[in-house]
């Protein structure tokens, strides 16, 4: 949005951003594209960087012309080829085309205001009572919904709330609450980006997502705890319309679980198509390709951010696919006597650090994620799967600039850097600590 609250007009980058989203679709859909996708969209990086430099704010130009001259250095130190390269960019236009397309669940909310309902009800209920595993429970029945609810929060003010140090409380609660939810989400964009560069089935990585769920939600109640207060119950129809949205999402789910039972598609890929299906139709048609335009329309600056950041870290990818390719990990480990366990927990750990000093937490995913992948079998994916979610969840609870500690921030009153490095730091630390042992449990027993 402009400062005067107007939406940017749609331009040449726009345009070029959303056809290299449409070929990142069509390379993870048929992989065997690559070769003739991956040059439009490494000419798209280009072309949307050149045209649209002058709108992205300064962190942003930093972060992405820092990537790309670190990102080129390692590939001519690492003799990354132009395939490697190539390809990496690929891999990063698909998962950004992965979240742009499931950002279609939004559309819905900000029609039937189903973001408000669930808001409301979670904040209410967990004043009301000192019922922290209930609010957990409520937020695993409506895990997808809190999930995608986040952007779409910010678009309507919730009305004013009263008694702040009640309200930053609840708010650290639910933020916690939204962490163990993403854990379990098959939607949730950490899970589909780890899922994708470990090459593992959303059903095959079930059992370590719930494992790393019920951890999560057992460390819920670290911190403070809102006090008891009487305050009225929401009323039925905001109920209902959490509950119709739920159901919404449950549709999404069963078409997910049954494309990747019968299809070969990758997640992104099946979840892509579930949603693509399964909305329309609940939307029976009726002007969503309307409300597409204005939602690309009104989120033109953070789409082109993100698409670049993604772009630029194509080339850390490629360069750290190579290193590890070259086996430079693996000596290292030999040399320094480490158990494989322990450079996991070094990865999260990592994850989490970049991530509060300023680096997105998803492009730091996708570079750690990409340089622990190759170094194991059997089981390893599923381990580098787990440590990397738990290394990016401890990283958007805590950090005060993630999307989801400014958002509860706006619900609550209270500041960011309050609910994520006080209210929240119990949390996170005891969630790096309990999440590494499950995974050295998971090595052990597997």
């Amino acid at each position: 949005m402009t400062r005067a609250g107007v939406a940017p007009r749609l331009g040449v980058p726009d345009a070029v951003l959303w056809l290299s989203a449409a070929a990142g679709v069509g390379t993870l859909v048929v992989p065997a594209a690559r070769p003739y996708t991956a040059p439009l969209l490494v000419a798209g990086v280009v072309v949307v960087a050149a045209t649209a430099w002058p709108t992205l704010r300064p962190p942003v130009r930093r972060t992405v012309l820092a990537m790309m001259l670190a990102g080129a250095a390692l590939c001519l130190v690492a003799g990354a080829r132009w395939s490697d390269v190539s390809a990496a960019f690929a891999t990063m236009c698909g998962v950004f085309s992965f979240v742009a397309v499931v950002r279609l669940l939004e559309l819905p909310m900000l029609r039937r205001g189903y973001h408000t309902a669930i808001a409301e009800v979670t904040l209410v209920r967990l004043r009301r009572t000192r019922a922290v595993w209930s609010a957990a429970t409520l937020t695993y029945l409506l895990s997808l919904a809190l999930s995608f609810g986040g952007v779409a929060l910010a678009y309507r003010s919730v009305r004013a709330m009263d008694s702040a140090a009640d309200e930053a409380g609840s708010a650290g609660v639910v933020c916690r609450a939204f962490i163990a939810a993403n854990l379990v989400t098959p939607l949730s964009p950490p899970l589909a980006v780890v899922l994708t560069l470990t090459g593992l089935t959303w059903t095959g990585f079930l059992p370590y997502a719930l494992a790393l769920g019920l951890v999560a939600a057992m460390l819920v109640p670290l911190g403070p705890v809102p006090r008891a207060r009487a305050l009225p119950a929401p009323r039925p129809e905001r109920g209902r319309l959490a509950a119709g949205f739920a159901a919404m999402i449950g549709c999404v789910v069963v078409v997910l679980v049954v494309l990747e039972m019968v299809t070969p598609l990758s997640h992104p890929a099946a979840t892509m198509t579930a949603v693509l299906l399964v909305v329309p139709l609940w939307e029976r048609g009726t002007r969503l390709p309307a409300r597409a335009v204005a939602l690309a329309r009104s989120e033109a600056g953070s789409w082109r951010e993100q698409f670049l950041l993604f772009g630029a870290g194509g080339f850390v990818v490629a360069a750290a696919g190579r290193w590890t390719a070259d086996g430079a990990v693996g000596r290292l480990l030999d040399a320094a006597g480490l158990p494989a366990w322990a450079l996991l927990a070094g990865g999260a750990l990592a994850i989490t650090v970049l991530g509060l000093a300023g680096l997105y937490p998803l492009t730091t995913l996708i570079v750690v994620t990409t340089v622990l992948a190759p170094l194991g079998t059997g089981a390893w994916p599923a381990l580098v799967a787990a440590a990397a979610l738990v290394g990016t969840m401890a990283a958007f609870v805590l950090s005060p600039l993630s999307g989801l500690t400014l958002l509860v921030s706006a619900l609550s009153g209270r500041s960011a850097v309050h609910i994520g490095l006080r209210w929240n730091l119990p949390f996170g630390l005891a969630l790096l600590g309990a999440g590494g042992a499950a995974i050295g449990l998971f090595a052990a027993v597997t």
